[in-house]
């Protein structure tokens, strides 16, 4: 379901922390924040999550994995943290 708007992405501290850490992925990143400003709802890499983070979704890039939420009122997508799947989640 692609939408006509384009939504504001923006990347919370914990995310842009990771994305320092890992400055190979920047480029990757910046990619991400375009696709997600364009269809942030669905998408090959995009999975709606369940349990403690049941309002957010989750990209999958490899071994890491930005959260972000949808803000539809405002039309705005906050990527609030990233970082390796077996991490991300506690």
């Amino acid at each position: 379901m692609a939408s006509a708007f384009r939504y504001e992405v923006v990347f919370e501290r914990r995310a842009i922390r990771f994305v320092n850490r890992h400055p190979d992925l920047t480029d990757r990143f910046i990619e991400i924040g375009d696709y997600l400003a364009q269809r942030p709802h669905s998408g090959p890499r995009i999975t709606h999550l369940t349990g403690r983070f049941q309002c957010c979704r989750r990209w999958r890039e490899g071994d890491y994995r930005p959260l972000y939420d949808i803000m539809e009122d405002d039309l705005l997508v906050t990527v609030f943290d990233a970082d390796n799947r077996g991490q991300i989640y506690r």
